[in-house]
Parts: structure tokens; sequence; C-alpha cells
């Protein structure tokens, strides 16, 4: 008999009508090869998170401004939820989407925003992960104590990297060991080293980087040693 071709941003009933076109008389009929044919379906919104950035710091007790972009290109956005983790913070309903979150104590998290649209879909920002340090907290102190700087090796070298560290109002939860910007390795406990093997000849530049409970670190003064 015919087609027709409607657009819909909602779920719908679809149903098929007949009329005998004479009030008496009740109509019947039998239909055969009917389709329906959906569309391509609904897009989930887009979202990012714009504020703080990934990285960020701040001190204890923090005020944490949470920003998100949030798009929907079939229809719109209804919220956007935002987490920390798994914990819900808070919710926005009007553009543009963002809250505060107070009194934020020491330690690190990962936050997230979730965007829903008018239709059920939602979308997941990239995670940011932040660092919220104890107020007034001193960072950790570390010294490079072999090698001595001017030490000279024999190539294929192994050579035995140590460091001292301590922090005075916390703990010190690791330290770094690096050539140049190349980091060789880690160590939670003390005392604190690395042993590098089968260098080869060259001149390299070595620090130690302490990491305290809260975040904070500090980098050693350099050590300049040379393989023969």
């Amino acid at each position: 008999m015919g087609t027709d071709t409607i657009s819909m941003t909602n779920n719908v009933y679809i149903g098929l009508a007949v009329s005998s076109h004479n009030d008496p008389v009740l109509g019947t009929v039998t239909l055969d090869s009917v389709n329906v044919t959906g569309g391509s379906g609904n897009n989930s919104p887009s979202i990012s998170l714009t504020s703080p950035t990934n990285g960020a710091s701040f001190t204890a007790p923090a005020n944490i401004t949470l920003n998100a972009n949030a798009s929907d290109s079939g229809g719109s956005v209804s919220k956007v939820d935002f987490y920390q983790g798994s914990v819900l913070l808070g919710t926005d309903t009007s553009s543009p989407y963002g809250l505060t979150w107070n009194n934020v104590s020491a330690g690190t998290y990962s936050l997230t925003a979730k965007a829903t649209d008018n239709l059920g879909a939602t979308s997941t920002s990239s995670s940011a992960t932040i660092t919220v340090s104890a107020a007034g907290n001193k960072p950790p102190a570390v010294t490079l104590t072999s090698p001595v700087n001017g030490a000279t090796f024999a190539a294929p070298a192994t050579i035995s990297i140590t460091a001292s560290a301590s922090d005075s109002d916390g703990t010190v939860s690791k330290v770094d060991f690096y050539s140049g910007s190349t980091l060789l390795g880690t160590d939670t406990a003390s005392p604190y080293s690395f042993t590098w093997s089968n260098v080869k000849s060259g001149v390299y530049t070595f620090t130690a980087k302490a990491t305290d409970n809260v975040g904070a670190s500090t980098s050693s003064s350099a050590v300049t040693i040379t393989v023969r």
C-alpha cells in the first residue's frame, strides 16, 4: 500500500490498524511481510574532565573544584556525575557542569566524570589522579652515598648505587634511582639501593629521588661517574 519514514528520538510502540469505513461492520485484515527497521541507535554522550588536571597537587584540608565538558550529538545531556574512585561526590544537571569537593584530607585520589543523556546512555571520562598533601608537610631528605662523584669503573661495570633517605614528619615510601632522566630502579625499604649491571663505557650522572607517605619528593645532588 505504501511506505513511510518517521524520525523518532524515544522508544515507541508500533502497530497496524484497519477500518471497514462502515460503522456497523467490523473490519478484519491479514498482513504478511511486515518489517520494522530501526535507525542506527542512540549515540552515547561525550565527556571530558577539564579540572583538576592529572597530576595536580593540593594542601589539606583542600577545596577542589571539579569541572567537565559534556555534549550529546543525538539528544541532550541530562546529568553529569562526579566520582572519586567508585564514590559519587555529586551531580550537576546543567551546563557548565561542575562541583566543589570540600575539606579533602591528605591522600591520592582518582577523579572521573560520568555523563548520562536523555535516553539513559552513559559515558565516563578519562581519570585524573591528584595528590593532597598534609598541611605543613615537609619533603623528605635524600643523599646519594655511593658511588662517589668522579668515580671510575671498568666496562662492563656492575655499579652499586645507594642512598640515605629520611622524613622528619612522616615516612619514606620509596627511593627512585636515575641515570640522567632514565629510571634505573626503585627501592621501598631502607637501606635504599640498586645494582646496575653490564654498564657500557660512558659518562653517567646519577641521582636519587625520595618520596614520602603523602607524595612529597626530593631529589639528591647529582654524582657523575665514568665507565671505561
